[in-house]
């Protein structure tokens, strides 16, 4: 199969139908074909597994409190990335070498396993599961950005002692919080054609309700460790207002992010649009 074949049979669809499954396997750049997007996916993908396995063991074996290194922000956006990655890596390959699912009633290993990493056909998918996808997709492309804000200018009152904690923490920091979001910003601009998502009530939404979630998911950790994961969540420490002012105040950086991360997708559109347009008139 061609790296240059469209996303899907030339027909008379319309291009905002083609399914988001399809979008995170083609680039909407022409000049990256889908070998590359694999590599370039592949890479990544591995890159951060092997920056998690380093900070799991430090945790597990150096931290003061690496009980509590579950319940952190910056390890979850990291790990949903990581995840994001491995399936789109593994959808790009399937598509680019086994491009059309088999028909016949061939059920060797070789069959199943094509069968596991290929893209969901879409006639087997309702829209809540697409919607699922998408709001995943969102998650990825937006929680990088929510948890290297509120670290960087909320949860720290500085960046020294970030890179006076050793080699090891400093590379955990800087890569839970922020190489993810300059990888979530990649993912937008240049690795993926997914295009503005809709409906904009479902994916806030969405997104509220898992920050909702990981809150929970911090008082179960408290439950559990008789410790906070972040002095702001400590009503001793910063009072039960200030609790309650640090939850508003991280579903309204996740809105303005969302909304960021929209405009992204704009800009991105925008631009391959025009150079599409230029490439062929010249």
């Amino acid at each position: 199969m061609p790296e240059s074949t469209p996303l899907l049979p030339r027909s008379n669809r319309p291009p905002h139908e083609h399914p988001i499954f399809l979008r995170v396997c083609h680039s909407p750049w022409y000049f990256l074909g889908q070998r590359a997007l694999l590599l370039l996916r592949g890479l990544i993908a591995t890159y951060m597994t092997a920056v998690l396995a380093v900070a799991i063991d430090y945790e597990r074996c150096e931290a003061t409190h690496g009980e509590l290194f579950i319940y952190k922000a910056g390890l979850i956006s990291f790990v949903v990335q990581i995840i994001y990655y491995w399936i789109t890596a593994l959808w790009t390959l399937q598509h680019l070498f086994w491009p059309r699912y088999r028909e016949d009633s061939d059920d060797g290993l070789l069959t199943r396993l094509k069968n596991i990493f290929s893209i969901p056909r879409t006639t087997a998918f309702n829209a809540k599961n697409r919607l699922a996808f998408s709001v995943f997709y969102t998650c990825v492309t937006t929680f990088p950005y929510v948890v290297t804000f509120l670290y960087w200018f909320v949860l720290n009152d500085g960046t020294g002692h970030v890179f006076e904690s050793g080699p090891i923490q400093a590379m955990m920091h800087v890569n839970m919080y922020g190489i993810g979001a300059t990888i979530a910003l990649v993912e937008t601009m240049i690795l993926s054609s997914v295009r503005k998502q809709q409906p904009f009530t479902s994916h806030i939404v969405g997104l509220l309700l898992i920050v909702g979630l990981y809150f929970v998911w911090t008082a179960v950790g408290h439950a559990i460790t008789h410790e906070y994961v972040y002095k702001q969540l400590n009503p001793d420490y910063n009072g039960m207002r200030g609790v309650i002012m640090t939850i508003v105040t991280t579903m309204s950086v996740t809105t303005a992010f969302l909304l960021i991360s929209l405009g992204l997708h704009g800009v991105r559109d925008y631009a391959t649009a025009k150079a599409e347009c230029d490439r062929q008139n010249p």
